[in-house]
């Protein structure tokens, strides 16, 4: 019966899955694509059948504790509280991170990678044969000129760029163990025809990053990351991060610094934007409510879009909701630490830092590692490791029973 029982929880929480990854990637199309149709509501009543079916599976499991009113808090208060435009996104990410209590990471990230390789195939497909409009983006790249960055029938011409990054990333979480020179090498030369096709230099950034430190901790053994610096920073980088981007903007804000113009021209005019951010909308408890302008604007509208996820993050969801979050990533970088997780505490340290350019906190198709919260994290740790952490968790509990008797 057991068994019985695993099989249609593993079922319903592929069918979640699905319906998820299915909201993410026509919100990811270009937006004439279903003209004829209302797709903003068709998103969102996916997102909340994902979210039910999550719940669900989470519930059904569980008894009547603290966690079964925390669940019951992100299940129905969260999305009443947050007055974004995300609110049905925060509603189905939660509940699949709690539906995946106790399962393996890797399933998930099996499923992301078939999943990036189809809505790849299919936008460029369907852009290619001009089903879906594939637009181009003029831009100036020293040393070449004019530069076409094509979209391949998504509505940002990033999206290709940072699910190809992500592609990378997850093949080489999987081969973290047995990868040969010659799959870094693929891996290198994916990234580069990523770039290539966008010029998106963000996701060809933080592909080298994660090759370069996989070779320098995994190949050459040159960085452990085992000394204590390693373990505070974990604890801090995330929120450190943070303090960077909202004080530079509010120096920005209040005395313009000399170098202001030159960081924005290199950060592609995402300084600017931080600084409209916090000038048009209240840092609060509960967050606001953000009219993003981007494409299709009418004609007295400028473009307008955060990027940054922790400027994102703290203005969007608020205080309460982004200290929950750092905390969050607090607990996932200090595990990785403490548990050896390498691979895991690499791609943690590249994101703390990307996120001060682009918003991967919460989209668990590009950053799958956040379900770490509730995955069975030991299962992807080294069995060393967790023999090592058993045998003394056994001995502080020998000696507390000592004490206590």
């Amino acid at each position: 019966m057991g068994a019985r029982n695993d099989e249609v929880e593993s079922l319903l929480f592929k069918v979640a899955f699905v319906i998820y990854v299915m909201s993410v990637f026509f919100n990811a199309l270009h937006k004439s694509a279903f003209s004829f149709l209302p797709m903003n509501m068709i998103i969102n009543v996916m997102r909340i059948t994902a979210a039910l079916i999550a719940y669900f599976i989470y519930f059904r499991k569980c008894s009547i504790s603290l966690k079964f009113f925390v669940a019951i808090i992100f299940m129905v208060a969260l999305p009443l509280i947050f007055r974004s435009l995300y609110s049905s996104a925060i509603f189905v990410v939660w509940g699949l991170v709690l539906a995946a209590k106790d399962r393996k990471l890797d399933e998930w990230v099996d499923m992301c990678i078939v999943y990036l390789i189809i809505a790849l195939s299919v936008a460029f497909l369907f852009s290619s044969l001009g089903i879906i409009p594939n637009d181009v983006k003029l831009r100036t790249v020293p040393f070449f000129g004019t530069w076409r960055s094509y979209y391949w029938g998504f509505h940002y011409y990033s999206t290709p760029a940072y699910y190809g990054m992500s592609l990378g990333i997850l093949i080489l979480y999987k081969n973290r163990d047995r990868c040969s020179y010659a799959l870094l090498l693929k891996l290198l030369g994916l990234a580069a025809f990523v770039f290539v096709m966008t010029f998106t230099r963000l996701q060809f950034i933080v592909n080298c990053l994660v090759l370069f430190l996989y070779l320098v901790v995994y190949k050459l053994k040159i960085l452990t990351l085992e000394g204590k610096i390693w373990k505070y920073y974990s604890i801090v980088a995330y929120p450190l991060m943070t303090l960077i981007v909202v004080g530079y903007s509010f120096v920005a804000i209040f005395m313009m610094t000399d170098n202001f113009e030159e960081l924005n021209e290199i950060s592609g005019s995402r300084m600017a934007m931080n600084v409209q951010a916090f000038m048009n909308y209240d840092l609060n408890m509960w967050g606001n409510q953000i009219e993003i302008k981007t494409r299709d604007m009418g004609k007295d509208e400028s473009y307008f879009y955060i990027d940054s996820g922790y400027v994102s993050a703290i203005l969007t969801y608020g205080l309460v909701f982004y200290s929950f979050l750092m905390c969050c990533y607090g607990i996932l970088m200090y595990r990785a630490w403490k548990l050896k997780c390498k691979f895991v505490y690499i791609v943690f340290l590249v994101f703390s830092v990307a996120n001060l350019m682009n918003n991967f906190l919460m989209n668990l198709v590009t950053f799958p590692f956040l379900l770490l919260l509730t995955c069975d994290f030991e299962a992807i740790a080294p069995k060393r490791e967790i023999l090592k952490m058993k045998l003394l968790e056994l001995i502080k509990g020998n000696r507390y029973r000592l004490i206590k008797s």
